[in-house]
């Protein structure tokens, strides 16, 4: 007897492929910072067009976060989670010259779970500038892929694509640990969500 396998995945709903724009980054003037438009592609991935930076913060991170934070003012402790630049590098954020990147959020995160995307030192609690992602923004994602045996009718394998190429989570701790061990600062820990 043969067998014989559907690979079957089903959409939901018609809002797969719409983006949501973000407007250019909120800024204060400090490290030469600025962008063109940024855009919302998918609740795991952030295009930001034209994006400026110096690079001469002390422990500059990309940085999502929570309403409640105050994320729009300049100086303030964020207790927000460091995530990945466009390489998938937790490193401290180099110098960037007017470039298009794309941000991919970690695995079991989405951008539409947070409020805000910000470029921030935890060295200085220094806001260099944020982009704000509103509560309304919301995608669906498609169901996860099915293999389905035809004679059966089992389901014999389940797969989620839109994890595929999500980086690993940065070990926020570790990094602000480390930071403050090279500057020979006291280390603070930070309240992890």
């Amino acid at each position: 007897m043969e067998l014989c396998f559907i690979l079957l995945t089903i959409f939901f709903s018609n809002s797969l492929g719409q983006e949501f724009p973000l407007g250019e980054i909120s800024e204060w003037g400090e490290h030469e910072i600025s962008s063109g438009e940024a855009t919302l592609l998918s609740d795991k991935k952030l295009q930001i067009t034209n994006f400026h930076y110096d690079g001469e913060g002390p422990a500059a991170w990309f940085m999502v976060g929570k309403e409640k934070d105050g994320y729009t003012e300049e100086r303030v402790e964020l207790d927000g989670l460091i995530i990945p630049n466009e390489k998938g590098s937790c490193d401290i954020l180099g110098a960037y010259d007017d470039e298009n990147i794309t941000l991919t959020i970690p695995k079991g995160m989405k951008f539409t779970d947070y409020s805000y995307l910000s470029v921030y030192c935890i060295e200085n609690n220094h806001n260099f500038g944020y982009f704000r992602i509103k509560d309304e923004y919301a995608f669906t994602t498609p169901a996860p892929i099915l293999l389905v045996n035809v004679t059966t009718g089992e389901i014999t394998q389940q797969r989620d694509l839109s994890e595929d190429d999500a980086p690993e989570n940065c070990d926020q701790e570790n990094l602000v640990r480390r930071r403050r061990r090279d500057l020979g600062t006291p280390y603070r820990k930070y309240q992890l969500r």
